[in-house]
Parts: C-alpha cells; sequence; structure tokens
C-alpha cells in the first residue's frame, strides 16, 4: 500500500509527492518568469510568487484529500493552548531581536541586496506582500511544516523530521547569502519545526513565518 495502517502517507510517498510539488511549485515561477521576460522578473516577483504558491496549496490539500484524510487533522489546523501561545511567542520575539541585533552588528556578513533589489524593483507592492508575506509563507509552512513533517514525525520521529524538514526547507533559499541562511534561516526553520512538534499545531509557524516575513519587507523599507 502506498500509505500506512493509520492513512499517513509512507516516508517514501511523502518525499516523493513534496518534491513533485516543489518542482511543479518551481516550474510555475519559471515558466511565469518567462512570459514576462527575465529581465522584468524581479519586478513582478510578488505576482510569480503568489501564483505559484495558490498551486503548491491546492497540490497540497489534494495531496491530503486523497489519502482519505480530514485536512484539519493530517496538517494540525488548529489553535494551540494559550501557555503555548504565550510562550513561544517570547520566544519568537527573542529570536527576532537577536537577528537583528546580529544583523546589524555584524552587517557585511548579513547580505541583504537580494531582498533590497526585490522591494526597489516591485511593480506593486501591494503583490509583493501578497506574495512574499502571505501566499509564499502559507505555501512553505503547508509543504515543510505540514505534510512534509506529518510524514516525517510518523516514520522517523519528531525531532529527525524538525531537523529534516529544516535542511530541505533552508536549501529552497539559498539565493541569500550561506550565512543568512546559516544563521537565520535554518535556526528558524529548527524553531517554527520545535513548536509545530511541541504544540501539534501548524497555527504558530505560520503566523510567526507571516511576522518574520512583514518584519522583513519593513526593515528593507527603512532601509532605502
Amino acid at each position: 500500500m502506498n500509505k500506512n495502517r493509520n492513512n499517513i502517507w509512507s516516508l517514501y510517498f511523502t518525499l516523493v509527492i513534496s518534491f513533485i510539488i516543489f518542482v511543479v511549485f518551481g516550474l510555475i515561477q519559471t515558466i511565469i518568469s518567462l512570459q514576462i521576460g527575465i529581465d522584468n522578473a524581479v519586478a513582478y516577483l510578488g505576482v510569480i510568487s503568489a501564483c505559484a504558491s495558490l498551486v503548491g496549496c491546492g497540490m497540497i490539500i489534494f495531496s491530503v484529500l486523497i489519502s482519505n484524510n480530514n485536512i484539519q487533522e493530517y496538517l494540525n489546523f488548529h489553535i494551540p493552548q494559550l501557555k503555548f501561545i504565550i510562550k513561544y511567542s517570547a520566544f519568537f520575539l527573542l529570536i527576532l531581536f537577536s537577528i537583528d541585533f546580529l544583523s546589524n552588528r555584524f552587517s557585511e556578513l548579513f547580505d541583504d541586496s537580494f531582498a533590497i533589489t526585490v522591494y526597489e524593483s516591485a511593480d506593486s507592492l501591494f503583490m509583493l506582500f501578497l506574495g512574499f508575506v502571505l501566499l509564499g509563507p502559507l505555501f512553505e509552512e503547508l509543504l515543510f511544516r505540514g505534510f512534509l513533517f506529518k510524514g516525517l514525525e510518523n516514520s522517523i520521529g519528531g525531532f529527525s523530521a524538525i531537523i529534516l524538514s529544516s535542511i530541505l526547507f533552508s536549501i529552497p533559499h539559498l539565493q541569500y547569502s550561506i550565512v543568512v541562511v546559516l544563521c537565520i534561516v535554518f535556526p528558524m526553520a529548527l524553531f517554527l519545526g520545535y513548536v509545530r512538534l511541541k504544540t501539534q499545531s501548524l497555527f504558530l509557524p505560520i503566523i510567526f513565518h507571516w511576522i518574520n516575513n512583514f518584519m522583513t519587507l519593513i526593515l528593507v523599507h527603512y532601509q532605502i
């Protein structure tokens, strides 16, 4: 059978389906970029990200439905207890302040030229917000700490799922400098994975990811 006895996709099929979804996500971005012209792709990155993310989210939902599972339960869509919200929100704010301090203290190492270029070139700030702050993070959380995490946790355990999903999450973010990936993206992925495991909910990782990307846009805005 393609799934185990409790209808969660096996490790093999979880990885294969996740890979296919991400490949389709990348292909849609490439196709749209070619249609509008590579030189104009950065200006329309919000539109490109929004379109690809919507398709990706749809594929994730479809993958859950064909396994005869409830979407909310499979992807752990529920609000965690208030004590968890307060506890991990405090940790999240501490991480954000730490990242801000390090990026300012060692600005020569934390190259944010890509984010600045995207912001300055954006044809529509609304579409950039929609793609970069809302739909992009939603897709990534549904895939990496939703669908993928579920299969990994069920097959290799929670902490192994945190590490492997964080590594896989960091790889597509290599458009940033390696220092940013190692010191910001990967640690943040570990934290979000840990929150997902301890709360058994995708609610806080999505909210935190939204806030993180929104704060990034705000910081870039005031740097220009």
